[in-house]
Order: C-alpha cells, then structure tokens, then sequence
C-alpha cells in the first residue's frame, strides 16, 4: 500500500500531470497511449485532453533519457539528467551500431545535428518522417536505424525534444526553443536529485532498484542514496533492505484497490526485483524476455491478470483473463462497476453526436508518399450546442475484418467553434499512408461503397463547460 501511494495510484495528491511528472522524475513512454493513460490514473480529474495539452505546451518533455527508452520528465529536470546519463546513453546507441555491422563518425553526427538544427530553428516542430525526409536530401544514411541513432544523439546532447503532437505523432523540436537554458547542478547534485526523486515515489525500493531504474553505475547510485542518507529510513523485509523516503506515507488505511494498469507502467517496469507484486511464475503474462511489458491488472498491489481493450463493431469492450484463471469473488464487483461505468459514458456519447463517413479518395505525391483525404458528417443529437468532439474511427472492408483505425477529433473553428443543438456539419480530415502496412494501403485505395464505417466517441465537449468523457484515441485526421 505504501508503494501504491507514493506512485500516486490511490489517494493521488495532484490535479496537475506536469506535477505529477515532476513527482514521479520520469516515466518510461514508449508507447504514448498507454503512457499517458499512466498519467491519467495518477492524476485527480485528468484527461486525455489535458495530458494532450501539457505535452503541446511543454509542460512535460518526451525524450530519451536515463535508460536507452522514452521517458516524460518536466522541464526543469530534462537538461540535468540528459547530461547525467548522456555518455551512457551514447554507449548503448554505439552498441547497437556494432551489433547491426554498423559505424556512425563523430563527423557524421556533427552533420546530422547542423541539419537538424537548421530544419527546426525558429520554433519550428517536425515528425521523424519530415526530418528523415531533409537528411535523406543532404545525402546522409537515413534508413531507419541510422535516424534513430541521429535522432537519439540530438536528444542526449541537449539539442532537441519532443515538440507539440501532430495529430497522434510524436514531433522534434529545438530544446533551447522549448525550455530556457539554466544553470546545471554539479554531478553529486544530479545524482542526490535523481536519487530523492526515485525514493520519495517509487518507495519502498531498493538500492538495486535504484540503479535498474536510473541507469547509473552501482558507484554512481550508491552514492546518490549515501548524499541524501538523512531522508532515507532502512526497512529489513524478505532478507532485502528497503529504503523508505521521508516523505513516505505509513499509516495508509488498509482497504480494496482494483486498477487496470497500462503496460510499461513505472510500478512494475521501475524495479530490478519484481517479486512483492507479481508472483515469478507470472512473469511470463506480465512481460517477456526482451522487454515488452503487458497491461495489468491490480487487487491490492499485486498483479493478479491481464486487460487490455478490444474495439468492436458495437462497443468498446475491456477484456480480461486471471493468472489463477478465476478472478477472486471480492474483485468481481470491482471490476463490473469499472466496466459499467465505461459502458454508461460510451452510451451518453452515443446519445449525443453521430459522426457519419461520407467519403474518402487517395493520391501519391511528389516524394512518392500516399495521402488520403476523409469527409465525415456530424450531427449534433444532444440539447446543447457542442463545441468538440474526440474519438476513434474504424474502418472495414466489404467482409466486415477491420483495416484501418484512427483518432478524429474537431473543434470546429470553421463555424465559429460551435455546432448548435440539432446542426450538421461537414468535416474534411486528411492523413499520411503508411505503404508498407498492407492494411493503410488498402483502407486508402478501397471504393468508398466497399467500406464500412464504425465510430466510437470518447469525449464531446459542451458550450456550457460540461462534457461527457470515456476512453482515449490516437489522432491522425
């Protein structure tokens, strides 16, 4: 219960995701749907939508830093732990390299950075295609491994970050544009820093956890826990050693917690010794050998099954299976109220606006991409006016299996920001194909009377300031 409080899973303190981030130091984010469902449920009255907002605004950061992954860290943190794991970090990407038969020169990433910085100087965001796209045109290698290790540089060396999403892509930009440069603290207080913010949220863990999650040198951890030693409370359990943060709550009130936890989540993913939450002969179901890690479910702090979402025709449906395969008497109820309540706001937002597929045409551009352009009809059902809608479209071919799937979201700033009560509008989206996903190229070039349409609404938003909210989509249109 102690670890689920500091981790801000029951009894969260924080209305604010950025607060939330700066509690949590970072949170692993590879993949960004699940990652900010991990900031969601840590969060009081969050959002998808202001999670969405914080990231365009640069409240919280996505980088690679600390390990050789994604993570979020807030601004004030990013410049400090870059330079704290940054020659880690390079190690890694050289092993990589080496392990592909392949070398990048230090000329090579000098290059690679001066266009970088060029294409995205004056405030500019751009996604890794547009950016793989110039370098290609600068005669540099820019198959994908060679981008990624590009990229991944220019993010270690304090060049760029994530800037404001497009659409559901993640997009670069320069990180002096981004956030302000500031003094850095000396390496011991980089470490004490990194070392509180672990402790004070992750608590109780271990030395060895520390230095998993941070991707220090045992040296390196062990004296970030020595620098703040006064902070930290020894706690002998399972012929372990526990190090517990001053701030730590103790006296938590014992009662029942049910979560759906979103796979990579920092309550499993943040510790080198798993054990005092799921069973080892579970590990299987809960992550695999190279490190892809499942969606959870929680009773109590303990990982008891699996979730994971399943987008039908009808419904969104959450579907779930038990490690011991019975879910115990006591969580069932739990678990229906979880999917009543989904299945309640799913129906109000059925009620309240009808989103209809008109039609859709392809072309291929001059660089040899496809593009394809989708008009939809919206009808505002409810009796206020409405002045935004997000979900997920599905699209299937003629026999009914699913090709293709995006977020849709509209604001409709073409007419004034308002769909009045009873009014339809016409929405016109577009979306880059991805050519080498056979399920894109078909959705793209399919007859529009071949195609079957489904949507799922997840947020409407009211002129008067309420809204109706259930589940969260990427974006594309």
């Amino acid at each position: 219960m102690i670890r689920l409080r500091a981790q801000q899973l029951i009894n969260p303190d924080f209305t604010d995701v950025k607060d939330v981030v700066a509690w949590m130091g970072a949170i692993q984010a590879q993949q960004p749907r699940m990652a900010k469902l991990a900031l969601g449920i840590r969060t009081r009255g969050a959002t998808m939508q202001h999670i969405k907002q914080a990231l365009d605004r640069g409240e919280i950061l996505r980088t690679h830093v600390l390990r050789p992954t994604w993570h979020y860290v807030s601004p004030s943190d990013i410049r400090w732990m870059l330079k704290l794991s940054c020659n880690r970090l390079k190690s890694a990407y050289a092993s990589l390299m080496k392990g592909h038969g392949l070398t990048i020169t230090e000329q090579m990433y000098d290059t690679a950075n001066q266009h970088i910085y060029d294409m995205l100087s004056g405030g500019k965001s751009l996604t890794k295609q547009q950016i793989t796209e110039r370098i290609a045109e600068k005669g540099l290698p820019s198959d994908t491994i060679f981008m990624n290790r590009f990229l991944e540089n220019a993010e270690c060396e304090a060049l760029i970050c994530s800037g404001p999403e497009a659409g559901n892509t993640h997009t670069y930009m320069l990180l002096d544009e981004r956030v302000a440069p500031m003094p850095l603290p000396t390496k011991d207080e980089a470490l004490s820093k990194l070392a509180r913010n672990y402790f004070r949220s992750h608590a109780p863990a271990t030395l060895d956890d520390f230095c998993w999650w941070s991707g220090l040198s045992m040296k390196e951890a062990r004296l970030g826990v020595e620098i703040i030693e006064k902070e930290l409370q020894k706690v002998a359990f399972n012929d372990k050693t526990y190090l517990l943060h001053e701030s730590s709550s103790i006296d938590i009130k014992e009662k029942e917690s049910f979560i759906f936890l979103p796979a990579y989540d920092e309550y499993i993913i943040a510790y080198k010794y798993r054990g005092d939450v799921l069973q080892a002969s579970h590990n299987s179901k809960a992550f695999t050998n190279n490190g892809i890690f499942f969606p959870l479910i929680l009773q109590n702090g303990r990982a008891t099954g699996n979730w994971k979402i399943t987008l039908t025709r009808r419904n969104i449906a959450i579907n779930t299976s038990y490690f011991d395969n019975d879910a115990p008497t006591d969580l069932s109820a739990a678990e229906e109220k979880a999917r009543q309540e989904y299945a309640e706001k799913e129906r109000q937002l059925n009620l309240a606006v009808d989103v209809v597929f008109v039609s859709h045409s392809s072309d291929v551009n001059d660089f040899g991409s496809r593009n394809a352009t989708v008009v939809f009809k919206i009808v505002n059902k409810s009796d206020k006016d409405i002045t935004g809608i997000k979900g997920i479209g599905v699209f299937y071919d003629k026999f009914g299996d699913e090709i293709y799937s995006s977020g849709l979201k509209i604001d409709f700033k073409d007419i004034n920001g308002v769909l009045a009560q009873g009014a339809e509008y016409e929405y016109t989206g577009g979306t880059r194909i991805n050519q080498f996903i056979d399920e894109e190229v078909k959705f793209a070039t399919s007859s529009t009377a071949d195609l079957k349409f489904e949507y799922r609404p997840e947020v409407v938003l009211f002129k008067d300031g309420t809204s109706i909210e259930a589940k969260t989509s990427n974006q594309k249109f």
